[in-house]
């Protein structure tokens, strides 16, 4: 089995690494909503020629965010980014301070880069434009949004803004109501996910019982390669794994922790 995504006992630390000449602006900041669930964000880089008008609209999300703009000069036959993102991934993971990484490309030419990261059991959250939802970025990735991911949960208000005040939330009993975000679009492939998430948090669990949403997900990955939230009708692992109240139990406060409702009994 593969490694964790993280240390046991401890939370993610993610570098986010976006390529700002192919990846949609306007769906950026339901990536920091999204990674702010998983842990801590370290690293915020953006890469493109920032001489040129187009990315202009660029400027209030760095300012927003805190993220640290990359120059990407124009060269003759080598006008992407990709090959600038991926040497400081691997910087950063040679550092070892870093145990996640977000990608958000349009090039979809990033799959190998996903690939060595996860090799040295990093967590790698994917976020692409259309040319790399059907490619082997997508499955190399441990979680998986595209472009139309994100415009959808934008369109239905489903994503909380970036405020870490809106992290901090009781836990609650998995015997009670707690939110849903609809039902898997197949009872087989809900009752797979269930069975396979009972596993990753026995696998998972500290002495005081409760596993790291982020371990659990790396878990399940393993067993289930393609396993993607969003194509059983959810906007990511944990409102998926809110969903199987029956089995289990969420502490929300980051970072997100699941212990078997069976502990509890």
């Amino acid at each position: 089995m593969e490694a964790n995504y993280a240390p046991e006992g401890s939370a993610l630390k993610t570098a986010v690494l976006i390529d700002a000449t192919s990846f949609p602006v306007e769906v950026s900041d339901l990536i920091f909503s999204i990674l702010a669930q998983y842990g801590e964000i370290v690293v915020k880089r953006a890469f493109g020629n920032w001489s040129k008008p187009e990315l202009r609209p660029w400027a209030e999300r760095l300012a927003l965010y805190a993220i640290v703009p990359a120059q990407r000069f124009d060269y003759p036959q080598d006008n992407s980014p990709d090959v600038d993102m991926a040497i400081e991934a691997l910087d950063l993971l040679r550092q070892k301070k870093i145990n996640a990484f977000a990608l958000a490309t349009g090039s979809g030419a990033l799959g190998r880069l996903a690939i060595r990261l996860r090799e040295s059991g990093a967590t790698v959250f994917g976020f692409a434009n259309a040319p790399a939802t059907n490619g082997p970025f997508r499955t190399a990735c441990s979680l998986f949004w595209s472009v139309e991911d994100l415009q959808a949960l934008k369109d239905n208000n489903e994503a909380p803004p970036p405020e870490e005040d809106l992290l901090i939330q009781p836990v609650w009993d998995a015997k009670t109501e707690a939110p849903s975000d609809g039902p898997a679009s197949e009872e087989g492939d809900l009752g797979r996910f269930k069975e396979l998430l009972r596993q990753a948090v026995a696998e998972n669990e500290g002495d005081d019982g409760w596993a790291l949403l982020s371990s659990v997900g790396s878990s399940i990955k393993a067993q289930w390669p393609n396993f993607n939230p969003t194509d059983l009708g959810f906007k990511g692992l944990k409102n998926m794994v809110e969903d199987a109240r029956d089995i289990v139990r969420v502490n929300t406060v980051s970072p997100c922790k699941v212990r078997l409702l069976d502990d509890f009994s």
